[in-house]
């Protein structure tokens, strides 16, 4: 009888070991992070996927629905940026003049979050031809040794 308890044991602790190992492989599948920006608002917003369309579509459905209830928002979601291990930022000029949709901005990637806050300037500050700043920055889930990739939208 006493074997029969252990051997249940056993096969009770396996059983639990295989669940959790297969759980937990699913639990970092979003590899990629994209940024949507709506210059109306000065607003951004990023969201996760397992694919880098994935990850956009998800990020233009949130920019939209995240600011559907502010009365300034024109509907002008625009795509910015994406990344894959590593951190992607969006500025905008630093004189913000009204109307909002007028606006000059910039989106930058890189391996830490200064190398895209740096890059989202200089692409702003081209356009804007002064200075610019910081409004949304996110970073993807790190995946381990992989280079750091990313891109305009």
């Amino acid at each position: 009888m006493r074997r029969l308890y252990l051997l249940l044991a056993a096969a009770l602790i396996v059983l639990s070991l295989v669940a959790l190992s297969v759980g937990s492989a699913g639990a970092v599948t979003e590899k990629y992070m994209a940024i949507a920006t709506a210059p109306s608002v000065l607003g951004g917003s990023s969201s996760y996927g397992q694919t880098k369309a994935g990850a956009k579509s998800r990020a233009m459905t949130k920019c939209k629905r995240d600011n559907a209830k502010n009365p300034h928002f024109r509907n002008d979601c625009t795509g910015a940026v994406w990344v894959r291990n590593g951190w992607a930022s969006v500025a905008y000029e630093k004189t913000k003049e009204t109307p909002y949709k007028n606006l000059a901005w910039g989106s930058g990637w890189g391996p830490r979050r200064a190398n895209a806050n740096h890059h989202a300037w200089k692409v702003c500050r081209r356009y804007a031809k002064e200075k610019c700043t910081t409004q949304f920055y996110d970073r993807s889930i790190y995946r381990g040794s992989g280079a750091t990739k990313g891109g305009p939208w």
